[in-house]
């Protein structure tokens, strides 16, 4: 799914020939962001390891409007119950910052719903984020999100 990057400012388009519809505000998109602060704790193997204050910092740059829409969750359990209230809520999109057991688990939930998956790659192996061509990179990672290609 992608989402026009532009839905999310208020502009009201003048245009009278336009159908009322097309000429009403644009909406907020909403996001919801999963952070498994347990990802990529694997032996030996380098991480992308963030704290959660980084990886706030770096989605409330990208999405002012974040607000209290950052989850940290504890467990599996914790981040598709979040996940379940995100997608009742009518959430646009949630993004899984962990590794592949978070995003796997996330994806999962949001099968067959209107909401979609964004990945901040936070594990070690990050098998997902390589097959879905999304950089290791935090920064680029949550730019790709930013620009609505989730």
């Amino acid at each position: 799914m992608t989402l026009d990057r532009a839905q999310t400012q208020n502009v009201t388009v003048e245009d009278p020939a336009l159908p009322e519809a097309a000429r009403a505000p644009a909406r907020h998109i909403r996001i919801r962001v999963l952070v498994n602060p347990a990802s990529g704790e694997k032996g030996g193997i380098s991480t992308n390891d963030a704290a959660e204050d980084e990886v706030a910092a770096l989605m409330l740059a990208h999405f002012p409007e974040l607000g209290d829409d950052l989850v940290i969750t504890g467990s599996e359990e914790e981040a598709i119950a979040a996940t379940r209230d995100a997608v009742a809520e009518g959430y646009d999109v949630v993004v899984a910052a962990g590794g592949d057991g978070t995003v796997g688990a996330v994806a999962r939930e949001l099968l067959g719903t209107q909401t979609a998956l964004g990945v901040l790659p936070l594990g070690s192996v990050m098998n997902v984020a390589r097959m879905l061509g999304i950089p290791r990179d935090l920064e680029e990672a949550a730019a790709i999100i930013a620009e609505g290609a989730v």
